[in-house]
Order: C-alpha cells, then sequence, then structure tokens
C-alpha cells in the first residue's frame, strides 16, 4: 500500500501542470492532438533545449501524418507552430498563482486546445489529397476524431516511403554518373588544350630559330659558268658580283 502511495506522489510530481504527463511517443493510429505534442515536447526537453525538442517532436509528427497520406505544411512551420504554443503555456503558467477571473478563462481556454488536432496540413490539403476516405479522415480528426488508422494504411504508407526511397537512390546514382561525366569531358577539354599549346609552341620555336646551316642550290648551268669564269683566271672583283646577279636574276 506505501508503495503503491509513492508510486501515486512521483507520478504526480512528474506530471506537467495543465498539460499532463510527458509521453515517449505519440499516437500513431490517430493525429495527434495538441495536448499529445506538448507532453512528448515536454518529454525530449527533459534533456534537450526548446528548439531541439521542437524539431525532435516535429519528425514525429510529420511521419504520422505521412502515413496518413495527408500533405503537411513545411516543417519549420510545424516547430514555429509548436513553439508558439510552448511560449503561450509558458506566459499562463507564469501567473498561475493569480486567482483572477481572466486568468481562469486563459487557463480553461488552453485546456480545451489541448484536446484539438494540431493542424499541419497543406493550405491546399483538400485539392492535393485524391483519395476521399483520406479527406474523410483529416476531417474526422478535426472535429469528432472517431476514426482510427488501420494496419492497411500503415502498409500502405511503408510501400509508398520504400517507392520514394528507390527514387531517392536513383537520381542520386544518376547525378553522380553527370557529375562523373562532366569531370571527364573537363579533363579531356584541358588534355585537348594543353596538346595544342605544346604544338604551338614548338611552331614557334621553328619560326623564331630557324636552320642556320642551309645552302642555296645553284643551278647546274649557272654552276658551269662560275667554274669557266675562274678557271679562265676571270678573277677580278667587279665581275664576281655581276655572275652572282646574273644567278640569282
Amino acid at each position: 500500500m506505501a508503495a503503491q502511495i509513492n508510486a501515486t506522489l512521483t507520478r504526480n510530481q512528474t506530471a506537467v501542470w495543465l498539460i499532463g504527463h510527458p509521453m515517449k511517443d505519440l499516437p500513431h493510429n490517430v493525429l495527434p492532438t495538441v495536448g499529445d505534442v506538448l507532453r512528448t515536447f515536454f518529454h525530449y526537453h527533459k534533456s534537450q533545449t526548446v528548439p531541439a525538442s521542437a524539431k525532435s517532436v516535429s519528425d514525429d509528427l510529420m511521419l504520422i501524418w505521412n502515413k496518413a497520406r495527408i500533405p503537411t505544411t513545411y516543417q519549420p512551420h510545424v516547430v514555429s507552430k509548436l513553439t508558439a504554443y510552448v511560449s503561450e503555456y509558458n506566459l499562463i503558467k507564469k501567473n498561475k498563482g493569480r486567482a483572477s477571473d481572466s486568468q481562469s478563462a486563459r487557463e480553461n481556454e488552453f485546456t480545451v486546445k489541448l484536446n484539438k488536432l494540431f493542424d499541419i496540413a497543406h493550405k491546399d490539403a483538400g485539392a492535393l489529397i485524391k483519395i476521399n476516405e483520406d479527406k474523410l479522415f483529416l476531417e474526422d480528426q478535426r472535429n469528432a476524431r472517431m476514426m482510427r488508422m488501420g494496419g492497411e494504411d500503415v502498409r500502405l504508407s511503408q510501400q509508398e516511403e520504400r517507392v520514394m526511397l528507390r527514387r531517392q537512390v536513383e537520381a542520386e546514382r544518376k547525378q553522380r554518373e553527370k557529375e562523373r561525366k562532366q569531370a571527364t569531358a573537363t579533363v579531356m577539354i584541358s588534355g585537348s588544350h594543353c596538346e595544342f599549346e605544346s604544338e604551338y609552341e614548338s611552331a614557334d620555336a621553328e619560326e623564331e630559330h630557324p636552320e642556320d646551316d642551309y645552302e642555296i642550290e645553284i643551278p647546274v648551268y649557272h654552276k658551269k659558268q662560275v667554274n669557266k669564269s675562274l678557271n679562265s683566271g676571270q678573277s677580278s672583283d667587279s665581275k664576281k658580283p655581276r655572275v652572282v646577279e646574273e644567278i640569282f636574276s
């Protein structure tokens, strides 16, 4: 009996005012309420900061909504919405000792919110949802909350996740192949450019440094004329230029 009383006292001490006991996991067969989300938030907040706790809860929350096949808003919006609820709660808690009508009204209003859907549906969810049963489920979760997700929903969601994963892997493979081809093309272009520059430099070198040892081929006829002039003793300086000039004229 004493052990039972101690357990009750310990449980009461861990309860969060107005919200209840922290929960490790969100419910998986319904779309979580504001209370569900805040109870899970305070579970994470035992060891994490407010932003980190909000991010952790948003990850869990979006996973459940994806299993329900209902389009959601962007995750940063989910985190902002959750931190806004936390700020509102902290403000109310700060004044919980005040026995005023306004404080009592705020506490009651917040308690009612805890039982409402933590709605993160996309603003165009009605148009984006193609299956009528999914539309009915979202409408039910916003109101009476009588419907539950069955095993078929979970299996279908898992199939869709596997398809998405395969598509992601294939897209990453194609991207790697594209990058590989681009890198190969870049190397080939770079190599061709270097080869072209090498050939160009070689051609320039030949033009800048022509062979110094070259000979002018003199026609046979003119060679005979030169030899004849030399043999006949015509070694006068005035005639030699004329013979060469006749050769090149």
